[in-house]
């Protein structure tokens, strides 16, 4: 059977994608971490790891249907972070506002994609921005444990997108996207 390694996200626009890059910019001195290329943005709504071809028109079906129901809203992105936490880190983040609009979305692509029986990552949604993956032995007693960033941007769209793993990193190509229709 033939598979595609997919997400659903919330794509940046390029004025909030510069800001971050330049902030990554500034941290790159860091060791040890493998920083998020500027293309590869995003705030991850679902992540499907390999789902059937077959069932790629059933997920933009779901999104034409959840895009109906929800207007465009604002998102605050501030703060930052580490999965799992501090002590263990492995991953650092850029967090999001909590904002009613995106778990109503959230809530609702989920509800849409297990009526359709298609498989994604169920575990509690944590909106953020990946910068880094952290590896093992990474010195971070340089990367300041809070960053102080803000920015807002304009959620006006949802994308389904392919993902391709590389040696030099993952590149994400668009398979579906849909505008935010509902009403404002």
């Amino acid at each position: 059977m033939e598979t595609v390694r997919c997400f659903i996200s919330i794509e940046l626009d390029p004025l909030t994608r510069n800001r971050i890059s330049q902030l990554v910019d500034n941290l790159k001195f860091v060791k040890g971490i493998k920083w998020v290329s500027e293309e590869n943005y995003h705030i991850t709504l679902a992540f499907m790891g390999q789902l059937p071809v077959s069932q790629v028109p059933l997920v933009s079906k779901a999104l034409d249907e959840i895009s109906s129901c929800h207007s465009p809203f604002e998102l605050k992105l501030q703060g930052s972070g580490f999965f799992p936490n501090e002590n263990n880190p492995k991953v650092f983040w850029i967090g999001i506002q909590k904002s009613r609009e995106l778990y109503s979305l959230k809530r609702d692509l989920d509800v849409s994609l297990k009526s359709r029986n298609i498989d994604f990552d169920a575990k509690p949604f944590s909106p953020h921005l990946t910068l880094g993956r952290i590896k093992a032995g990474a010195d971070l007693s340089l990367l300041p444990s809070k960053i102080e960033f803000s920015a807002s941007l304009t959620v006006k769209e949802i994308f389904f997108m392919k993902s391709q793993l590389f040696k030099n990193g993952p590149v994400y190509t668009q398979i579906y996207r849909t505008s935010l229709k509902g009403d404002i």
